[in-house]
């Protein structure tokens, strides 16, 4: 996973992952590192990772799977509000959004948001982007 940037932040809203799937992890990180004015503070999978990362710095904002393998991502959520109440998170899930949205916003979520639930819809901008191969 991501560790803390060793350079300063200076006036960049930092961010903290919370997501067990590493290449998610990677892919937020490259994607939200590419915005001038952001910075990932620390990229974690687990509850504990993220309470000691919550420990060792302030994020802007965290962004936390809704599942973290056998834990519950919306725990985190009410654990942070509880110590950190000025510091906004957001859920991301691949779970029906329906009926978890208002789950995580009782639990003090600033909102939810759902993943990409295929591979083409990942792959997709990429290949707008890519030149055309020869075959």
């Amino acid at each position: 996973m991501h560790s803390p940037r060793a350079e300063p932040h200076g006036s960049r809203k930092t961010l903290l992952i919370v997501d067990d799937h590493p290449i998610l992890c990677l892919g937020l990180t490259t994607l939200i590192e590419s915005e001038p004015d952001l910075a990932v503070e620390a990229a974690v999978g687990t509850r504990a990772a993220a309470l000691e990362a919550m420990r060792n710095g302030r994020p802007d904002l965290v962004i936390i799977d809704l599942v973290l393998g056998d834990e519950d991502g919306l725990d985190l959520v009410k654990e942070i509000k509880a110590r950190y109440p000025k510091i906004p998170t957001l859920v991301l899930s691949m779970r029906d959004e329906a009926l978890y949205a208002e789950r995580a916003l009782s639990a003090g979520a600033l909102a939810m948001s759902p993943k990409p639930n295929s591979t083409r819809a990942c792959s997709a901008p990429s290949a707008a982007r890519s030149p055309a191969r020869p075959t």
